[in-house]
């Protein structure tokens, strides 16, 4: 399996990734807030450790995550997380015919099956390919109430908005444009779409260039700066100094040449 490690100072994060199948560990030492959403299908999460909370939606509806426990997200469905110093959180993708539509489906700790509970215990040192895709087969096969994003009044034109922004991302945005064809205007856009989603829409873009960006280091092929214009980023400087505010290393310390063969980038 190829895997990215990287270091900040509030954790460490480890992506390993084999053909079709992708996983990541998030070790925080210390609280960290954020917005997240799978920039590729349907994505299963699960906490081993500590504490997370979770919040989606304009009705901000709260998920409060317990060790054990999990949640099903629906391809690219956005929501604020909080997740305490001293957790851990397994996140691996899933079949993309997992789509219940924009939600998430909680899975509480002691609804998870055995089977899987053992696999999570044993995450992340002893996920081989074949233990990963047992893992991923028996979280997809978990039977959860799914919890929709519930509507407000300009809820469904966001989400159209939001639609093509999932399917344009990797092109040139210009959001003046897409209020235009979306009929809408810029500052009701970014307002509607913030209280939706509870990240503002060139956040947003932002994120999913970032996360396919990631993804790339694993299963793509190509320099970085090939990696970071085929995830969406003009500029390259920029985007070097952005994925470095995020990552708190530079991307080239993840980087390693495609020669080798198995790609295992540790930062420094």
């Amino acid at each position: 399996m190829h895997q990215v490690t990287w270091k900040d100072a509030g954790g460490r994060t480890q992506w390993q990734a084999c053909p079709s199948l992708w996983c990541g560990l998030f070790a925080r030492e210390t609280d960290r807030q954020g917005v997240y959403a799978s920039s590729r299908g349907a994505m299963a999460s699960f906490l081993l450790d500590g504490q997370m909370q979770i919040e989606m939606g304009p009705k901000r509806q709260d998920i409060e995550l317990k060790p054990g426990g999990g949640m099903l997200i629906a391809p690219r469905t956005p929501f604020r997380y909080t997740l305490k110093g001293g957790s851990r959180l397994l996140v691996v993708d899933l079949a993309t015919k997992y789509a219940p539509g924009l939600g998430l489906a909680p899975i509480p700790h002691t609804k998870v099956p055995r089977r899987l509970a053992t696999l999570l215990a044993k995450a992340p040192d002893a996920l081989d390919e074949a233990r990963l895709r047992t893992l991923v087969h028996e979280a997809g096969a978990t039977a959860a109430p799914h919890l929709a994003v519930e509507p407000a009044h300009n809820t469904a034109r966001v989400v159209r908005v939001k639609d093509y922004l999932d399917t344009h991302f990797q092109h040139g945005v210009v959001l003046k444009e897409v209020a235009a064809r979306h009929r809408m205007g810029l500052c009701y856009l970014s307002r509607s779409f913030t209280s939706t989603f509870g990240t503002s829409p060139q956040q947003y873009v932002q994120h999913l260039r970032q996360e396919h960006f990631l993804r790339g280091l694993l299963t793509g092929r190509g320099t970085l700066e090939q990696l970071a214009h085929a995830s969406g980023f003009s500029d390259y400087p920029s985007f070097c100094r952005l994925m470095r505010r995020r990552l708190g290393v530079a991307p080239s310390q993840l980087y390693q040449d495609q020669t080798c063969p198995s790609r295992r980038v540790r930062s420094r």
